[in-house]
């Protein structure tokens, strides 16, 4: 595991590393004879910072995959922690249209991506007709976090705010969000 201090700081999880690996089998080259041929390898690294070749590689073919993951459990307020704009309906007929997006009546949905890697788990909260807030904890690159985010927010970002847990730290959703690009490096 690769910890980074950019996203401790703001409050996130450190960062996991997963390598897949998948090779081809022994060919058979010649009747009655087998010789090993060179593996093509496909690798998945979720990491904080650029890679270099993580390991001595002869005949091999790599193919990178690099996604900066943040880790976070947050609740997601309107302004002044208050209610958010959005109806749960509405809310909820977004999420729908989210590929690999699995929503429930009862307002929990989970986003899967990039064969499972990328995962974000939420809970609508409504009362009296408004969408209170969402729960939200997940392990996912920022444009990932950024289609969740636009889906339970529309295109209005301004006067948000969340709630860091466990550390019951208040942020603005901008703030929040600018330190999220920081520790991605974008």
């Amino acid at each position: 595991m690769v910890i980074d201090h950019q996203n401790t700081a703001c409050g996130l999880g450190g960062v996991s590393v997963i390598a897949e690996f998948w090779h081809a089998p022994e060919h058979l080259t010649r009747e009655g004879r087998y010789e090993k041929q060179p593996i093509d390898v496909n690798v998945a690294f979720l990491v904080s910072r650029p890679l270099a070749t993580p390991f001595p590689v002869s005949h091999t073919r790599l193919q990178f995959h690099a996604i900066q993951m943040i880790s976070f459990h947050l609740y997601l307020y309107g302004a002044g922690k208050g209610p958010l704009a959005a109806s749960f309906e509405t809310v909820e007929s977004r999420l729908k249209q989210l590929d690999t997006l699995y929503f429930e009546p009862d307002g929990s949905f989970v986003l899967s991506r990039e064969t499972g890697r990328e995962q974000v788990f939420g809970m609508l909260y409504d009362a009296a007709g408004q969408l209170q807030y969402c729960d939200l904890r997940g392990n996912c690159g920022i444009k990932t976090w950024e289609v969740v985010r636009t889906a339970i927010l529309g295109d209005e970002v301004a006067e948000h705010e969340v709630l860091l847990l466990p550390a019951q730290e208040l942020q603005d959703l901008q703030s929040f969000e600018s330190c999220l690009r920081k520790s991605a490096g974008n």
